[in-house]
């Protein structure tokens, strides 16, 4: 990062969702007069070309930055600093949508059934126990935690697992954080019925929520493992009213 990057600026963009790699490539654009080409912001912030066509992205579906083509090749520039108050604003607009979901979601109240599991044996014992009882064509929502933790507590048995999902039409949509993009982006290429997106500012935890078609669970990957299992249908389909709700707010 360049030395005189201010502190509190980059404080704040980091507030307001952008990653430190898109904190670099946005103010050194916002400093340029002129359009900029994709190997001359690379050479300049020292950031893995990579890094930089990643941050590229990410920063213009913010609206943040914007692309020219000349001559077969894109130049970059930054677009007025009054996009920050719009992005600001469309931030305040999802809390109030998130809010909105909340209320809806713990207005009812209905009849719920809790459990809790112990331990690797009994998380893989119930993960096979969830898939067995989801219907065909079902739906899984699943909001942060530690995917690639998932896959290696499953082992040998991962393939069947999978197979099953995937025989069954079971579509799997993933709400995860910057740093699991890479591995999302490995799964999606490989599995099918598979889907993710990130949220920007969203930090990787050790709790992972997820939505089935009757019940809602709570895996805390610590140690020991622990699941916290509610079986509710109208808490089921309200919190899943809740992961549209981000699902929809997520370019």
């Amino acid at each position: 990062m360049d030395k005189n990057l201010d502190k509190k600026l980059s404080d704040n963009l980091e507030k307001l969702g952008l990653s430190l790699k898109e904190i670099v490539v946005y103010l050194y654009l916002m400093a340029r007069d002129v359009e900029v080409g994709t190997s001359k912001i690379i050479q300049s912030t020292g950031l893995h070309g990579q890094y930089v066509y990643v941050a590229l992205d990410s920063l213009e579906k913010m609206g943040l930055v914007k692309h020219v083509v000349k001559n077969g090749r894109k130049k970059w520039s930054g677009t007025p600093p009054s996009r920050i108050e719009s992005l600001v604003e469309e931030k305040r607009i999802i809390a109030n949508q998130v809010k909105d979901s909340l209320e809806l979601m713990f207005k009812k109240n209905t009849e719920q059934e809790f459990e809790v599991f112990q331990g690797e044996d009994q998380f893989v014992t119930h993960e096979f126990f969830m898939i067995k009882e989801a219907p065909e064509n079902g739906v899984i929502d699943i909001i942060g935690g530690k995917g690639d933790k998932f896959q290696t507590l499953l082992g040998d048995e991962k393939r069947n697992y999978n197979k099953m999902s995937v025989d069954k039409k079971i579509r799997v949509r993933f709400i995860g954080t910057k740093d699991q993009e890479e591995y999302l982006k490995s799964v999606k290429s490989r599995r099918e019925y598979f889907d993710y997106k990130i949220l920007p500012g969203f930090n990787e935890s050790t709790v992972s929520t997820s939505i089935h078609t009757n019940a809602i669970l709570f895996q805390i990957y610590g140690n020991p493992l622990l699941v916290f299992k509610i079986k509710s249908k109208d808490m089921a389909d309200n919190y899943r009213t809740f992961f549209d709700s981000l699902w929809n707010m997520i370019p």
